[in-house]
C-alpha cells in the first residue's frame, strides 16, 4: 500500500463548493490505471459538517475527483482517498482542506 500526500492544501470558505483532485499519476506505472475508486473521507467531524460528494475518475483514469462543500469555518480537515489499480495495488491519497472565513 502506497500513501500519497497532497503538497498544497486546498482552501475554501464554508459557502463555497470546490472540486478536489487526488492525482495518482506519479504513483502509477506506464499504462497502469485506477480500476476501483473508493469514497473520500474527512476528519475531524464538525457541525456544520463538511459535505463530500461522490467520487469520479478523470478521463485517463489516473485521478479521482470529488466536489466538497460546507464545513466549519476555521477548521483544517484531513481528506483521505483509497484506490485500487489495474496492477492490483492499493494506494491511499491524503490531502489538507482549510475552511476559512470569506
Amino acid at each position: 500500500m502506497n500513501v500519497k500526500t497532497a503538497d498544497d492544501p486546498l482552501q475554501k470558505t464554508a459557502a463555497e463548493a470546490k472540486l478536489y483532485t487526488f492525482d495518482y499519476s506519479g504513483e502509477l506505472e506506464v499504462g497502469e490505471t485506477i480500476t476501483t475508486k473508493g469514497s473520500v473521507s474527512a476528519s475531524p467531524t464538525t457541525t456544520p459538517a463538511l459535505t463530500i460528494g461522490s467520487t469520479s475518475l478523470s478521463p485517463d483514469s489516473r485521478k479521482v475527483q470529488v466536489l466538497i462543500s460546507a464545513g466549519l469555518s476555521g477548521t483544517t480537515y484531513r481528506l483521505v482517498s483509497q484506490v485500487v489499480t489495474s496492477a492490483s495495488e492499493t494506494i491511499v491519497g491524503a490531502g489538507i482542506l482549510i475552511v476559512g472565513d470569506p
